[in-house]
């Protein structure tokens, strides 16, 4: 059986779900939630959510929970061809334990909504998506009240919709062609036409000069900030001006109206905690904008990756859909536009710079909230809402959730907080890890002899807990730049990096647990020299030492067995592997080195 995606997936289930649900109860719950994963083999979907009050609405109302089980089985079982069901799972962010929605209990009494008529099934796969906006006031009441008084009555019927839609159903590029008016992409290669092109009115040549027509203003954004110029917009003025259309002037300016660091992509972002539902919803963004989460707006502090983000979404788009008309601009520049547009008498030049785009990405919106910025914020406002009228993709990013922007307008509060709003949190000690390795690989491509142990990598991933990753990743930065002039790439060490980044990292009297640590620990445990310890004498007043402080070397921090015995001046692994196995049996039938390895643990705890 070949995968299903995701996304396709769970659109199906929404369309299916909008049919069967009236629109309060479809706001409320279904809508804001957001598919995680789907495990195939195990037959589990995960869905997410960011309100707890969700999950416990669609727990305790059978209606909701009657149709999201009975939708997305119907597709399940459509698509994989079979007639297992799935396992449905809400979790909720931050949440310590998902909820697992049961199949509906038959003692309810609750009619199983489906998408059928009285004489034909309707087949998922040709269900035209509703356009939430075209469907009137009336539609909506009549299909509600039909709902309720087969719920009261309990009448064992089907519900039948009737629901016409003329739109034809497209997939992929096809469908955001149609609907932002754009060209076709064809695979054929252009031809020339075999008719002559038609003309509104004929053309005709004449003797006489051509009559004069007054210039037509163009949108424009100069490919360089105007610094020291009098006017942000000198190729629009009138002696520069040829006669070409705004979609043309704003292709030739594609490079200073993307501004798109191709390097913030998704594959380059490591989502992990919070960030998770925030990176799933960007690529269902990315895949089909402007369909479900419009606007978009990611919350965090600064240096938690939304800019990052913000950026992948733009380059996944630009990458799937060309044609589309792509704008990212930080709030700060806008604000700048504005007011060089407002001096040199270009406002209309400007609405329609920003009013034709099909995705506008802007960063730090919170910077326009000031009161002195009041004629930026009607202005912006009237943008937000030609393009959302438009049907176009908005986000946002910002370090303040709109209902703390004490000074933005309240119609653009409660517009931002109209769509998805995501929050990104300070990342854990494991995501930490892994965007350290994802850098240090990166690293090595051009310096392969770079080697940073494990216990080095632990080592950032506690000191920068709940930090930036911009202080993580200068922290790399300047300790391998370090490293590098000193020769020391293959000798970077826990202490090593506390040295170079003495003045970068806080003091604290915790101690980071290492190989070093253990041993040194080990050695004062056992009153022996360090240098008897990992030395090659097999004494057992040494050997035994040296095995406990192999075992805790794996057992605690979980380091490789090759780098342990290179610790311990050994050449093979295998003498790390026989020291931990021989520990471990021995505290199987010794209770009193059972009770001497407990309390070094102990203590070792207690001082890290």
């Amino acid at each position: 059986m070949s995968n299903i995606n995701l996304n396709d997936f769970w659109n199906k289930v929404y369309e299916d779900i909008k049919k069967l649900l009236p629109k309060p109860v479809l706001e409320s719950s279904i809508l804001l939630l957001l598919p995680l994963t789907l495990d195939e083999n195990n037959k589990i979907l995960t869905l997410m959510t960011m309100q707890p009050h969700v999950k416990d609405y669609i727990e305790q109302e059978p209606k909701a929970n009657n149709v999201l089980h009975n939708s997305v089985n119907n597709i399940w079982q459509r698509l994989s061809k079979s007639n297992s069901k799935l396992t449905i799972i809400i979790d909720v962010v931050a949440d310590k334990e998902p909820t697992i929605i049961s199949e509906p209990s038959e003692s309810v009494g609750i009619p199983v909504y489906t998408a059928k008529t009285t004489n034909q099934i309707v087949d998922v796969e040709q269900i035209t998506p509703i356009n939430k906006e075209t469907l009137t006031n009336d539609s909506f009441l009549e299909n509600q009240t039909n709902i309720e008084n087969t719920v009261k009555t309990n009448i064992d019927t089907t519900t039948q919709f009737n629901t016409q839609n003329n739109d034809q159903q497209l997939k992929g590029y096809d469908q955001l062609a149609q609907r932002f008016g754009l060209p076709p992409i064809s695979n054929e290669p252009p031809q020339t036409p075999s008719v002559p092109p038609t003309y509104e009115e004929p053309v005709k040549v004449l003797a006489q000069p051509p009559v004069s027509r007054p210039p037509i203003k163009r949108p424009y954004i100069p490919e360089e900030p105007a610094m020291g110029s009098d006017s942000l917009f000198p190729h629009l003025e009138p002696t520069n001006m040829a006669p070409q259309d705004a979609n043309t002037i704003l292709n030739e300016n594609n490079k200073s109206i993307l501004q798109l660091n191709p390097a913030y992509t998704f594959d380059t972002f490591i989502p992990g905690g919070s960030s998770q539902m925030a990176y799933v919803a960007a690529q269902n963004i990315a895949e089909n904008p402007a369909t479900r989460y419009n606007p978009f707006f990611i919350y965090g502090k600064s240096g938690l990756g939304k800019t990052h983000l913000m950026h992948a979404i733009g380059n996944e788009i630009k990458r799937r859909y060309p044609a589309l008309r792509i704008m990212c601009i930080t709030s700060e520049n806008f604000l700048n536009l504005f007011v060089q547009a407002i001096r040199f008498k270009k406002n209309e030049e400007f609405r329609n710079t920003f009013r034709k785009v099909d995705v506008l990405l802007i960063d730090d919106i919170q910077f326009i909230q000031d009161n002195r910025y009041a004629g930026t914020q009607m202005e912006f406002f009237h943008t937000f809402n030609a393009l959302t009228d438009g049907k176009k993709q908005i986000v946002l990013t910002s370090d303040t959730l709109p209902q703390d922007m004490d000074q933005m307008e309240d119609r653009l509060k409660t517009r931002f907080n109209s769509g998805l709003v995501v929050t990104i949190e300070p990342p854990n000690s494991e995501t930490l890890e892994a965007i350290t390795k994802s850098y240090i690989d990166k690293q090595r491509e051009l310096l392969p002899e770079l080697r940073i142990p494990n216990e080095v990598i632990r080592f950032f991933g506690t000191t920068y807990y709940n930090r930036s990753v911009r202080d993580l990743q200068g922290a790399l930065i300047k300790l391998i730049s370090a490293a590098e002039m000193e020769q020391k790439l293959d000798q970077i060490t826990v202490e090593y990096a506390r040295y170079v980044l003495r003045d970068l990292i806080p003091e604290t009297e915790e101690t980071i647990l290492s190989i070093t640590y253990i041993q040194d620990f080990i050695a004062d445990y056992f009153k022996i020299k360090k240098e008897l310890l990992v030395g090659q004498k097999r004494n057992k007043q040494y050997a035994h030492p040296r095995q406990i402080a192999m075992y805790l070397c794996r057992e605690l921090i979980n380091e490789s067995y090759p780098q342990i015995s290179q610790a311990f001046g050994k050449k093979d692994h295998t003498t790390a592997i026989h020291a931990y196995t021989k520990i471990s049996e021995d505290m199987e039938k010794n209770a009193d080195l059972k009770r001497m390895i407990s309390d070094i643990i102990s203590k070792i705890n207690g001082h890290t």
